[in-house]
């Protein structure tokens, strides 16, 4: 039979381990409200171009740019980052080159069977997979708008 000390100091430990993680919890949702914690999305529409951008909610943000009804938008891929705004501007230059094309701002022709498409799927896939969970449920949960 544990005794009344023994059981303190166990409500002492799961105390203190409560304390730690809201203290973890906490930065994590500081942390992600940096303005430049995000991800760099690609949003495809119904005339095959793409728009790569960045956001804190990429599916609310293609929510916010459908607005034209007879042009569907689909989000093909997101990837999460803790700078959006040096990330979208080295995807931006490196989707700019052949056989890709800028259209017009944030919009290019891109192929998606085109093999640097494919490289950049498989190695933002690899590279940020283990943080993409986390970073979804701190989306969920704490932020409302791009």
């Amino acid at each position: 039979m544990p005794t009344q000390e023994s059981l303190l100091d166990f409500l002492g430990f799961i105390n203190k381990r409560l304390l730690e993680l809201q203290a973890e919890k906490d930065l994590l949702i500081l942390q992600f409200n940096n303005k430049k914690i995000g991800f760099v999305y690609f949003i495809k529409s119904s005339d095959n171009h793409c728009k790569i951008g960045r956001s804190k909610n990429p599916d609310a943000r293609m929510r916010q740019l459908q607005t034209i009804p007879s042009v569907r938008l689909i989000l093909i891929h997101k990837v999460y980052t803790d700078d959006m705004v040096q990330l979208e501007g080295l995807v931006h230059e490196v989707f700019s080159l052949a056989p890709n094309k800028r259209i017009q701002g944030e919009w290019f022709e891109i192929d998606e069977n085109n093999k640097q498409f494919q490289t950049w799927l498989e190695f933002n896939d690899f590279m940020f997979w283990d943080d993409y969970e986390i970073e979804m449920e701190l989306i969920e949960n704490n932020v409302k708008a791009y």
